[in-house]
């Protein structure tokens, strides 16, 4: 039998002399040591492992070409796929560090730095970050403390004041911890080389983002202004409308309520300044993320290199759960504060449905000082939708890859659509990717309870 030929065989190299017992832990460069602890039941009888050494050749000076199928051991400092720092590390654990190494071990434009030019946003909060407590924490304590020396803020004298401090001390609490998460995002090493690898990403390709990203912080911008200048020409008419007044008397008591509406509208500006560039820079990042994934399709339409799509795509999605999972934190802080925001609007203008002071300048002073509520909630809801955007172009890109002129039956293709679908690429929150689905039925939701709200508030004031 063959069995049977096959030792007999072995006894005669036995016999010829070519045949050395050594201990496992004696040999070096003959591959590891045998563990007889660890061992199935059949191995725990093996004490030694066989080595084939011509007796007059030093173990360590031989080589594949002197005997065929000899095992050689890897260096130790040779690259290897990165270990997790524990046995049993999470299931996150272990994908963040092989996105960390994808991206560190991937030679795209490696001549480039890592550390990436920072946006406007990015630059302003970084500035603040230092004289956070200074500049914030001060004037919102002065708000509190005199909210609370008034003996309350609401008051017929005091139409709309309400609601300008409810939202200067919400914004200043949302702005304290979106500033901290995203200058802890800035700070970190992941942060730090997704954004490097993703400028050279698009470097490679000579496309600049920073003209629409440059649009974009504009409509920020013109946004957060309108909103201040809603807010300060509210402020206005509640002055004009409590000096006109017929039982208006000036008293030293009037110096609170006036100290109080400079103080919060001080810090709602500056607040609602800072989630605005907070905002700014992730949508500057998804905007960049997006742009790369046309840059990616345009190369591969250029040149149908199916397997050096593959490649590239892997290092595309590494960037995009890196660059979402370090977003997490600060995306889901404007995410709460603006449902918080929307909901204490909608509880205003309830309470001013089934209140019985019709009068229209005291009405309207009312739902202007409200809809500076609503300006965190149109932030979270164009980062969704920047988020859902990124999503469903990474869900578009298999069909847009089988679409690509060639061969009618392309094994390579296929595999290429099949790793972009098992890739599972997009915007990921927390290990949740963000859809346009979500997006939709956030803007049903809020659409809907709006229009009731304005309608009501509409044949109020008719």
């Amino acid at each position: 039998s063959l069995v049977q030929m096959q030792s007999d065989c072995f006894q005669e190299i036995v016999m010829a002399g070519y045949i050395s017992h050594r201990r496992s832990d004696d040999d070096e460069g003959l591959g590891p040591a045998c563990d007889t602890s660890r061992s199935p039941r059949s191995l725990r009888s093996v004490r030694s492992v066989v080595s084939v050494v011509p007796p007059d050749v030093p173990a360590g000076k031989m080589t594949e070409v002197d005997l065929p199928g000899l095992l050689q051991c890897r260096p130790e400092n040779e690259a290897k796929i990165p270990n997790t720092s524990t046995s049993h590390a999470p299931m996150h654990t272990m994908n963040e560090e092989s996105q960390t190494h994808i991206l560190g071990s991937t030679s795209l434009c490696s001549s480039l730095e890592d550390d990436a030019p920072l946006d406007a946003g990015s630059r302003l909060i970084l500035a603040f970050n230092s004289m956070l407590y200074l500049a914030l924490g001060i004037p919102l304590v002065c708000v509190l403390s005199l909210a609370v020396a008034c003996g309350g803020v609401v008051c017929r004298s005091d139409t709309g004041l309400a609601s300008t401090v409810l939202e200067s001390i919400i914004y200043g609490i949302a702005a304290s911890l979106c500033v901290r998460h995203m200058t802890r995002a800035l700070h970190s090493k992941n942060l730090k080389l997704a954004t490097g690898r993703l400028h050279a990403f698009v470097a490679e390709f000579k496309v600049d983002w920073r003209e629409v990203s440059g649009q974009e912080g504009c409509k920020y911008l013109c946004m957060w202004l309108l909103v201040v200048l809603i807010i300060i020409v509210a402020r206005c008419l509640g002055i004009w409308w409590l000096l006109t007044s017929e039982d208006f008397s000036w008293a030293w008591t009037h110096v609170l309520p006036a100290s109080l509406k400079i103080c919060s509208l001080l810090v709602y500006a500056l607040s609602s300044g800072l989630l605005t560039a907070a905002a700014y820079t992730q949508s500057y990042l998804l905007l960049g993320l997006d742009k790369s994934l046309d840059c990616w399709c345009s190369h591969l339409m250029a040149m149908p290199e199916f397997q050096e799509g593959v490649r590239s795509w892997n290092v595309l999605q590494a960037l995009l759960k890196c660059v979402g999972r370090e977003l997490a934190g600060s995306f889901l802080i404007l995410q709460g504060f603006g449902y918080l925001c929307f909901i204490f609007f909608l509880v205003s203008g309830i309470v001013l449905i089934f209140s019985n002071d019709f009068e229209a300048l005291p009405l309207m002073v009312e739902v202007l000082s409200g809809v500076p509520l609503l300006f965190l909630s149109c932030l979270s809801l164009r980062l969704s939708a920047h988020g859902a955007a990124l999503t469903e172009k990474c869900r578009a890109i298999p069909s847009f890859v089988n679409q690509i002129p060639g061969k009618l039956i392309d094994q390579e293709r296929q595999y290429l659509v099949r790793f972009i679908e098992d890739s599972s690429a997009g915007f990921f929150v927390r290990n949740v990717k963000l859809t346009q689905e979500m997006v939709m039925k956030q803007v049903y939701i809020v659409g809907a309870l709006l229009s009731a709200t304005f309608s009501a508030l509409s044949r109020l004031l008719v």
